[in-house]
Order: C-alpha cells, then sequence, then structure tokens
C-alpha cells in the first residue's frame, strides 16, 4: 500500500488503470476547465435547436397567416355580390311587372270589347220592361201598353209598346 505500482491480473481486464489512487480520482472527476466547455457546447447545440424550432415556427406563421381570408375581403366580396343579387332582383321585379301590365293591358282591352258599353258604342240599346227591370229579349214578350226603359250609350229613354212589326 503505498506509492508502489503492483500489478495485478484485474489490472489487466479493467477498461482503464491508474498509477496512484490520486491519479484514479482524477480519472473519475473530470476537470472543471473540461465540464465547462462541455456545458458551452450543449448550451450552444440548444441555442442553435431552438433558433431552429423558432424560424420554423416563424415561418408556419406567415404561411398560415397568408393562408387565412382577410375578413375585410371576405365582407367586400359578399358586399359586393349582394349588391349584384340586388340588381338583380330589382331587374326581374321590373321586367316582371313591366309583363303583369302588359297582360294587364291585354284583359283590359279584351274585356272592354266585350263589354255592354262598348256594344252600345256600335248603336245598340238595351231594353228593360218596367217595373221589374227584366231585359227584353224578344218583341213577342211585349203587349201593348208595356212601359219599357231603354238605355243607349249616352243616355236613357222611358217609352211604351203601342204596336208590333
Amino acid at each position: 500500500v503505498g506509492h508502489e505500482i503492483d500489478v495485478t491480473i484485474s489490472d489487466f481486464v479493467a477498461d482503464a488503470r491508474a498509477p496512484t489512487p490520486t491519479a484514479a480520482a482524477e480519472m473519475v472527476v473530470p476537470r472543471k476547465l473540461d465540464l465547462l466547455q462541455q456545458v458551452h457546447m450543449i448550451e450552444n447545440h440548444l441555442v442553435r435547436n431552438m433558433q431552429l424550432k423558432l424560424d420554423s415556427a416563424s415561418e408556419n406563421f406567415r404561411a398560415l397567416t397568408k393562408r387565412l381570408a382577410d375578413p375585410g375581403r371576405k365582407l367586400r366580396e359578399n358586399q359586393q355580390r349582394l349588391d349584384e343579387l340586388s340588381e338583380y332582383l330589382v331587374r326581374r321585379f321590373q321586367d316582371r311587372l313591366r309583363l303583369m301590365k302588359e297582360r294587364l293591358a291585354q284583359g283590359i282591352g279584351q274585356l272592354g270589347a266585350l263589354s255592354p258599353l262598348a256594344v252600345l258604342e256600335r248603336g245598340y240599346s238595351i231594353t228593360h220592361r218596367l217595373p221589374d227591370r227584366t231585359i227584353v229579349k224578344d218583341a213577342s214578350s211585349l203587349k201593348i201598353g208595356d212601359e219599357l226603359r231603354i238605355t243607349f250609350a249616352r243616355g236613357k229613354s222611358l217609352c211604351r209598346v203601342e204596336g208590333h212589326e
């Protein structure tokens, strides 16, 4: 025991051999400078990895931001679409109204042609027997002395049957 160098069988199978206990302690305990260098290397490695992750996340964020729709733009597009649809509806309504007015004018024309007043304008008249005001359709249904009211296109007359033809 001491500082003599003894060689044993275990020395031949060991990974490392120290000639003295002090040398063994130096081999087991790393030097402070080596530890600091190792810490600095790990720190630099961590900083580089964190910077790469931050750069990657920042790039992903920019890409996602570009993909997001601008709400103002989307609102403007929807407003434009609404304006287009409103104009379309107004045009359709105006077209439909014009068509209905044309149909109404046609109907009024047809009613006018069938109107008894139009018939009176052509020279015909409407004859009612008094006092029951039934329309006379056949001269043979009248008796001499019957009172009649005749309606013309403009005005009315009261008459009395005096004979038949």
